[in-house]
């Protein structure tokens, strides 16, 4: 069995693996891959959104759900 702290270590190492994160929507400015910004939130309007950002440019957005 793992550790607290061993376990958060992995769970932060998986967070930031990008390939899990990926929105499957192009950036607006060079066509990057965006990513979700924070994709354990969403926001609760109607319809539903999440945040996005392309890892090259940094450009930001919203994806609906």
């Amino acid at each position: 069995m793992k550790t607290l702290d061993e376990y958060n270590k992995e769970f932060y190492n998986r967070r930031k693996e990008k390939e899990q994160f990926r929105a499957g929507v192009k950036c607006d400015k060079c066509e990057a891959e965006m990513l979700l910004d924070n994709p354990y939130v969403m926001l609760t309007t109607w319809p539903a959104k999440q945040s996005v950002v392309c890892p090259d440019c940094g450009y930001r957005g919203y994806i609906t759900k």
